[in-house]
């Protein structure tokens, strides 16, 4: 038997006769016999694991979406601040629930767990890697293109940190601006 979820297909075979058909979905098993994907979950956020539904409960419970990202330290936030402060263009917006700075819409520096990070063309991250930057990884094997890890030392020399921020504002204010996509609701009139 076959589990279509999204674009994603996962094959299994039912160990029991106990398996629901939920809306829009194929077959799921919830009779725990592990033959089943441990974890689904529509757009809307509806788990529709087995402790969501006891025996014979078709209805799917909203489940919230939690971060196991590490939190910055106070200390490397007010430094990115400081150093963001200076530049006038630059909006604050978060991502990974951490302070990060945009222009023209696309990111150039940000704070990660205990990293700040750039955005560098080939060049200049070549150069950086020079310091002891390295390629901005926030989960393991998941490499953001073009950024990199600003090294400890340069984030005691405020002026040498200053030029490279200054450098990544540069680079990300040249790229094309990134256009808002509309929403739903403004597509629906």
């Amino acid at each position: 038997m076959m589990l279509r979820y999204g674009p994603t297909v996962f094959p299994f075979e039912p160990k029991c006769a106990h398996y629901s058909i939920i809306p829009n979905y194929r077959q799921i098993d919830f009779c725990g016999a592990g033959d089943a994907p441990a974890l689904l979950a529509d757009a809307r956020g509806f788990d529709y694991n087995e402790r969501n539904f006891p025996k014979g409960n078709a209805v799917p419970t909203k489940t919230k979406a939690t971060s196991n990202f590490p939190k910055p330290s106070k200390e490397l936030i007010d430094l990115f601040n400081q150093t963001i402060a200076p530049i006038p263009s630059a909006t604050p917006r978060k991502m990974f629930g951490c302070p990060c700075s945009f222009v023209n819409g696309n990111m150039f520096a940000g704070v990660f767990a205990d990293s700040l990070f750039l955005r560098l063309p080939v060049d200049e991250r070549l150069a950086f890697a020079k310091f002891g930057a390295r390629p901005f990884e926030p989960l393991p094997g998941r490499v953001m293109r073009e950024y990199v890890v600003v090294p400890p030392g340069t984030l005691k020399a405020k002026a040498r940190l200053n030029a490279w921020i200054e450098k990544s504002f540069a680079y990300a204010a040249a790229l094309p601006p990134k256009v808002k996509k509309p929403s739903a609701k403004e597509k629906a009139k």
